[in-house]
């Protein structure tokens, strides 16, 4: 685990935008994909534990989550 400055955090935001698809899968926020998603739950793959809530959807990039917690920490998670 390792700590990034809050800067990171913006910059996150900007290159995750152009990587992924609108809210809720399109303009209308109707909840629908054009893809199905996937078919069967293969099972929990790994556990982190924050210093507080975790209250944010997850941003991955590169093969690193990154996550914001109530404690007031933004990780990045290898």
């Amino acid at each position: 685990m390792r700590k990034i400055p809050v800067l990171a955090l913006s910059l996150l935001a900007v290159t995750t935008a152009l990587a992924q698809n609108t809210f809720h899968g399109n303009v209308a926020r109707t909840g629908a994909y054009e893809k199905p998603g996937p078919t069967r739950f293969g099972g929990v793959k790994w556990v982190f534990k924050a210093g507080g809530s975790i209250v944010t959807s997850p941003a991955v990039d590169r093969g690193v989550v990154y996550v914001g917690s109530m404690d007031g920490k933004l990780y990045a998670i290898e």
